[in-house]
């Protein structure tokens, strides 16, 4: 079974993706400040995808009970998770001043639809770091600890 994202997360960020293709095309200071939040996010959606979202894809199968088809592969992306953990939060720190800047900009240049999907974006990468973040740790330490039992 090849490891994936689950569906509504695939979908959310290509929702998100293509708001910012959109945003990025704004005139003006709102423009501009958008393209500095696709400048930062977009490779970091790219490092999400590889190792923080694809161990969601698990849970389904261990909520059930079940070991999912290929937990050594699971474990490899939450290692890199791990490692790769507290870079992806600065990101995430510097993602947020943009989309303050974003936010601020667009509402001062009357963009509501801007001003909005800048509080969205904040809010899933709370989302990300409360729940998604850990949720991908939590099943990687699962499956070491199931394969240690043999």
């Amino acid at each position: 079974m090849e490891m994936k994202i689950p569906p509504s997360l695939k979908h959310e960020h290509g929702e998100m993706r293509a708001s910012l293709e959109i945003s990025a095309k704004a005139a003006g200071k709102s423009g501009e400040a958008a393209r500095e939040v696709a400048r930062l996010l977009v490779p970091h959606f790219k490092k999400e995808e590889e190792c923080a979202l694809t161990p969601l894809d698990a849970l389904p199968v261990l909520a059930g009970g079940g070991v999912p088809e290929n937990p050594d592969a699971i474990i490899a992306k939450v290692e890199r998770l791990k490692h790769e953990l507290a870079e992806m939060l600065r990101e995430h720190q510097a993602i947020a001043k943009a989309l303050e800047h974003l936010y601020d900009t667009a509402t001062g240049d009357q963009r509501p639809e801007l001003a909005r999907f800048a509080r969205k974006l904040l809010l899933h990468a709370q989302m990300e770091e409360q729940i998604y973040y850990p949720a991908s740790l939590l099943v990687g330490e699962y499956l070491k600890l199931r394969a240690a039992k043999g």
